[in-house]
């Protein structure tokens, strides 16, 4: 949820600047290009730093490799369906502020 509300806040702060791209001609997919690289990069922090503290928790505990083998799977599945729902909730926003009319998005807010 700190990844989305972080591209939501930027998205409607912001929104100046999309109106501005629009206007000169830049579609729906290039301005999320914009926005999906900065939360890809969040993610991929949270995530890599997630698996090497439960990696360490597991080390620390004397669990097996066998166990970590065993358990690395969930995280990476969870940090994949989390980064999916963040890419979905970030096109919908991208979608909602392109709904409104240039001039809307352009003027001061």
């Amino acid at each position: 949820s700190m990844a989305t509300g972080q591209a939501t806040r930027r998205i409607v702060a912001e929104q100046r600047l999309i109106g501005t791209l629009r206007a000169v001609g830049a579609d729906q997919r290039t301005i999320y290009r914009c926005y999906l690289w900065p939360m890809i990069l969040n993610l991929l922090i949270g995530a890599c730093s997630g698996l090497l503290i439960s990696a360490t928790f597991l080390i620390v505990l004397k669990e097996p490799w066998r166990s970590i083998a065993e358990t690395l799977p969930f995280p990476i599945i969870y940090a994949l369906l989390l980064a999916a729902c963040c890419m979905l909730l970030l096109r919908l926003r991208i979608r909602e502020t392109m709904n409104k009319s240039v001039v809307e998005n352009i003027r001061e807010l």
